[in-house]
């Protein structure tokens, strides 16, 4: 759930009452952006951090890498977590969510959640990893990983030569609205990403249709990233949003699908996902090793041992198989692989680094070859392929000009002079007249036929038909066919309309803008099921506009008397039994003066039970929680429930 949306759902009631947490907080009353804004800074929320209890720590990080984008139901809350009570989860978790770091979410039915919006969680993650310095697990090995080609990976390329095939061919649908094999071999035949990297991400998608996993994850970042179009035969490439993606810098591309491959292909593994988090937060130009990574991170003190990954062989197998290959695979890593570790480096693009200059010169050579360098601009390359053929041979790109390309671009809006002028003023070398030429002599004959956008006018009978060719004002508009036929300019046809409409006809009325929009959705719609089956975990909860109080944390707390947890004093064994029986219902702790005890305990009560004749309490105390001990109710000077700050 995004922060803005999250923030949108909150009364200014609500908005004033988490404010009031933040006092120390100067620029908590600007004016730009939402009121809680000044939670997005990262320097403000690590002084949060530092400022946190033990409780809180726990909690904020089992919802950073646990919970991470799915949503933490109260079912799942009373639970517990391992070392922590689902009391002091509670009341943790109620603190958190009066400061606006956690948000109530319910679904329809009433099933009740919570959460942490998606660009929050970003900027906690980054400020916790911020505390484990990548430079532990940097390495100099004696041999460097594999030189770049690109400075950025080669899914990059794969998407563009998959796009320039549709482009030149769309892919045809059958009658059921899916693919056939030879049209998306014929599209992918180029493509270099394979299959079997990905086989145990258990990625999903639609089997009714003739393509492979790596296919369907191609096909899956098109339709992400805008740029194929389906309508009722065919795929295709939206041009417009084609030269956009291209004008794109390196690193703003690289980022995009990456953040497409992590939120649609990556298992949601928490483990997974925390160890992508530490490498992500490593991404300068440098080599890093896998196992030392893993030491480095479980020894970040503040998160739970159940939330750290494992640092056996085991885990190192099943990260090489969920996240290092994939990665590899795609592009964003170059690895080094042996026994005991793995060493990677980030692509370029991925990194801080300064990315070389591209260039947009070419070199169109007089046998119609155009060579195309490595570092050629996106952009220009991309018009190049929309009017040349192409060929990939050993992972090197020719373009080759010919007569059929030339025809499909100015069928898609290219014309003559705009080529060869595009071409002249790209080319590192001058363009040979013999080039020139064969261009011109191409385009005559294929501009031998025209056409022009019509709409044909017809008439109930001859007689109004004269009446319109007889009338001068319709003659610039109407240009007569037949008897009852009359040919109508598309762009003169609302004019005509408005004419006619002057003089009395009954003239035909023009669509809706609602009817034209509804024909045109149907005859071209973007894709609006995705390749690959997966939803947001979120989805079907809605924020609510509440701000937590006592009952949150402990429920029936406003039930207890006031005098068992403001003061500390001897009650008769009746009331004493409730009081405990109530501290043991709600969880909460008790203190405690007894007479084999020199000093009053903090005890955490479980349960109370008689023994001959004799009540005994049995729990634990805060100095050694995993040692059980027990406590005569007849022992017992002094007593009273501790309730955290919060309530006292």
């Amino acid at each position: 759930m995004e922060w803005q949306n999250t923030i949108s759902m909150l009364s200014d009631r609500t908005l004033q009452l988490i404010l009031d947490q933040h006092p120390e907080h100067p620029t908590r009353q600007r004016k730009e952006g939402t009121p809680l804004d000044f939670l997005m800074e990262p320097d403000y929320l690590e002084s949060l951090w530092n400022r946190f209890t033990l409780e809180e720590r726990t909690v904020m990080s089992y919802f950073l890498f646990k919970i991470r984008d799915q949503v933490l139901t109260y079912r799942q809350m009373e639970k517990g977590i391992p070392g922590l009570p689902a009391a002091r989860f509670r009341y943790a978790l109620t603190l958190l969510r009066r400061k606006g770091l956690v948000y109530t979410v319910r679904r329809q039915w009433g099933e009740l959640g919570y959460i942490i919006p998606e660009e929050l969680q970003q900027v906690w993650r980054g400020v916790l990893l911020k505390q484990i310095p990548s430079s532990g697990y940097q390495v100099e090995p004696s041999t460097s990983l594999s030189p770049f080609t690109y400075p950025y990976p080669i899914l990059v390329r794969d998407l563009f030569l998959l796009l320039k095939h549709i482009h030149d061919a769309p892919i045809s649908l059958t009658r059921k609205g899916t693919v056939r094999r030879r049209d998306v071999k014929r599209v992918t035949a180029d493509c270099r990403i394979s299959a079997e990297p990905f086989l145990h991400l258990g990625i999903s998608f639609d089997p009714n249709n003739a393509y492979n996993l790596s296919e369907a994850i191609l096909f899956d970042f098109l339709i992400h990233l805008g740029l194929l179009v389906e309508g009722d035969e065919k795929w295709w490439v939206d041009q417009e949003a084609a030269n956009r993606w291209f004008q794109t810098s390196p690193r703003r591309m690289t980022n995009k699908l990456f953040d497409i491959f992590r939120t649609r292909m990556l298992p949601q593994d928490p483990d997974i996902q925390y160890i992508l988090d530490l490498m992500v937060s490593a991404r300068q130009n440098g080599i890093y090793s896998f196992r030392k990574l893993m030491e480095q991170g479980t020894a970040f003190s503040d998160l739970p041992d159940h939330i750290k990954p494992e640092s056996e062989n085991e885990f190192l197998q099943k990260a090489d198989e969920l996240l290092i290959r994939p990665l590899s695979e795609l592009g964003f890593i170059h690895i080094e692989q042996s026994k005991t570790d793995i060493l990677w480096q980030w692509v370029p693009a991925m990194t801080e680094m300064t990315l070389p200059e591209t260039e947009d010169k070419v070199y169109v050579q007089p046998d119609l070859e155009i060579a195309v360098p490595p570092n050629t601009d996106l952009a220009v390359e991309w018009q190049i392929a929309s009017f040349s053929e192409v060929e990939v041979e050993d992972g090197i790109t020719r373009y080759h000009l010919s007569k059929t390309a030339i025809r499909r671009a100015i069928e898609k809006g290219w014309d003559t002079e705009s080529i060869k002028s595009f071409l002249s003023d790209h080319s590192l070398i001058p363009l040979q007249d013999s080039l020139i030429n064969t261009i011109e002599r191409w385009s005559e004959d294929i501009n031998r036929f025209y056409y022009r956008d019509v709409r044909l006018l017809t008439c109930r009978n001859k007689q109004t038909a004269d009446e319109l060719s007889d009338t001068p004002v319709f003659q610039a508009f109407l240009e007569r066919v037949g008897d009852l036929h009359f040919i109508v300019a598309a762009d003169n046809w609302d004019r005509l309309l408005e004419e006619m409409g002057k003089r009395g006809y009954a003239a035909p009325r023009p669509l809706s803008e609602e009817e034209a929009q509804l024909q045109e959705t149907k005859r071209y719609a973007h894709v609006s099921e995705t390749i690959i089956r997966s939803g947001p975990s979120q989805q079907g909860f809605k924020v609510e506009n509440v701000f937590p109080d006592l009952e949150d944390a402990f429920p029936g707390f406003h039930q207890i008397p006031k005098i068992w947890w403001k003061h500390f004093r001897r009650y008769h064994e009746t009331t004493l039994r409730d009081l405990i029986q109530r501290g043991i219902q709600i969880q909460l702790p008790l203190q405690i003066e007894a007479k084999q005890h020199e000093t009053p305990l903090v005890f955490n009560p479980e349960r109370l039970v008689n023994e001959h004749g004799y009540w005994v309490l049995y729990g634990s105390g805060d100095a050694e929680p995993s040692q059980e001990m027990k406590v005569k109710l007849e022992d017992i000077e002094r007593i009273k429930l501790v309730v955290p700050e919060l309530f006292s």
